[in-house]
């Protein structure tokens, strides 16, 4: 199939990218080029269905895999990035209590998406879970361990466990020395690790939310600069139309069932304000000191609602979790940057 040739295209291109050996440079082209190549088949593809007729064009398909564990820790904040993935390249997605995700599209755009959001969730795991390598030196491991959030007890264990015998203190001037080998500044020794955890996870989703819709910028410019604007939204109706079947909860409210809800809605205000006016005056005094009380009460549980979520939140915020997670994001190769200048120094 045309299709599977293109996403072995691709996927040769992302391979060489991140082959062991292969310069930033040469890397950024291998991937410019991948991105290229998506865009283009799209394009293409949407002109192409434009001018055959309905029972000629091919057929979206759909395809439900695991994208994360259900019970991950990061899992729910992690649902809006692969949704933004899924709607850069035009794919309906819709999230299961299993951790799995039914994505509806074109074949090879559902393809690509899914190798996107491998690449981006194996790189936050590996970055906030990280192993013990043996391969890489002690102070490179103390780099990795630490740019984690995990405590400096934990690690000095996981390396004894894996043949190191240095001490906390051994740990922690390895990991200075590292920032110092690749330029960067170290970090506060933190003591507050579940808190920066937190951080990190949320300052990484937020930034690459931030890259992912200036990507669909860049995209809704070439589609329009090649005058396949109108093809590509008549191919995405057809995504539509099959996603809302699948998921017909999904469906959006029409403009018949808006307007029998604002009439609903303006036949129980006329009925309420009715029963209003057939109240004594003194029922109505009463009714109406009830309904101050009500307003009253409701105020105050509210700012005390919004001042739990802000001692909660202050618990969770770490400056240095926050800074990470969005450093880590960055190296995240999602394409072409479009104006957004992303690190591109390789994970570690």
């Amino acid at each position: 199939m045309a299709e599977e040739k293109i996403l072995s295209r691709v996927q040769k291109l992302l391979d060489k990218a991140n082959a062991e050996g292969t310069t930033e440079a040469e890397r950024q082209l291998f991937l410019d080029k991948a991105d290229d190549l998506m865009i283009k088949h799209a394009i293409d593809e949407a002109m192409l269905q434009a001018s055959m007729t309905k029972e000629e064009r091919r057929t979206p398909v759909q395809d439900r895999f695991q994208a994360a564990d259900a019970n991950a820790p990061h899992w729910e904040k992690f649902r809006t990035v692969l949704l933004m993935i899924a709607n850069l390249h035009r794919v309906r997605s819709a999230f299961h209590y299993d951790g799995s995700v039914t994505l509806v599209g074109y074949f090879e755009d559902v393809e690509y998406v899914k190798m996107k959001w491998l690449n981006v969730y194996l790189h936050f795991s590996q970055t906030i879970n990280p192993r013990w390598s043996n391969s890489l030196s002690p102070e490179h491991n103390a780099y990795n361990f630490h740019r984690s959030g995990t405590a400096w007890t934990e690690v000095e264990q996981i390396a004894r466990e894996h043949g190191c015998k240095w001490n906390i203190k051994q740990l922690r001037a390895g990991y200075r020395m590292y920032c110092q080998s690749i330029g960067e500044e170290p970090t506060r020794m933190t003591q507050r690790n579940f808190a920066y955890k937190e951080s990190f996870a949320e300052a990484f989703r937020t930034r690459i939310c931030t890259r992912i819709a200036e990507l669909i910028k860049d995209r809704d410019k070439q589609t329009s600069e090649a005058g396949a604007l109108v093809a590509v939204k008549d191919l995405g109706l057809e995504i539509d139309e099959m996603f809302y079947m699948l998921f017909p909860n999904h469906r959006p409210e029409t403009e018949e069932q808006r307007a029998a809800r604002e009439e609903q809605k303006r036949r129980e205000a006329e009925a309420h304000q009715r029963w209003l006016e057939s109240l004594s005056p003194a029922e109505r005094r009463a009714y109406d000191r009830e309904q101050e009380r009500l307003a009253r009460q409701a105020a105050r549980d509210n700012k005390q609602y919004w001042a739990q979520i802000d001692r909660e939140n202050a618990k969770k915020r770490d400056l240095d979790g926050l800074r990470n997670g969005r450093v880590s994001a960055d190296q995240v190769d999602l394409g072409r940057t479009s104006g957004v200048q992303a690190q591109t120094r390789k994970a570690l």
